[in-house]
């Protein structure tokens, strides 16, 4: 008999984070499998303090994020998404 798991709906845990131009973390958060980055990568920029380029991974490349991140006054910085072929 299969049990509930303790993060999400299946066996995955993603580990999101945040990090200083120094590479030293300011945030880290744990999701399910089936959690959407960009939903993640929105909850983690709503605490962040004040900067002025974010460089993220391609799969926080949504425009509700890159709305959140002009919003502060800061530019995103995040390689495209690939196109499917």
């Amino acid at each position: 008999m299969e049990k509930n798991q303790a993060i999400g709906g299946g066996r995955e845990t993603k580990i999101h984070a945040l990090t200083a131009a120094s590479c030293r973390p300011v945030a880290v958060m744990l999701t399910g499998g089936d959690v959407a980055d960009c939903m993640a990568g929105a909850e983690l920029l709503a605490g962040l303090p004040a900067f002025e380029i974010l460089h993220g991974d391609k799969c926080y490349q949504s425009d509700p994020i890159r709305r959140q991140v002009e919003k502060e006054g800061a530019m995103p910085n995040n390689p495209p998404k690939a196109k499917p072929k």
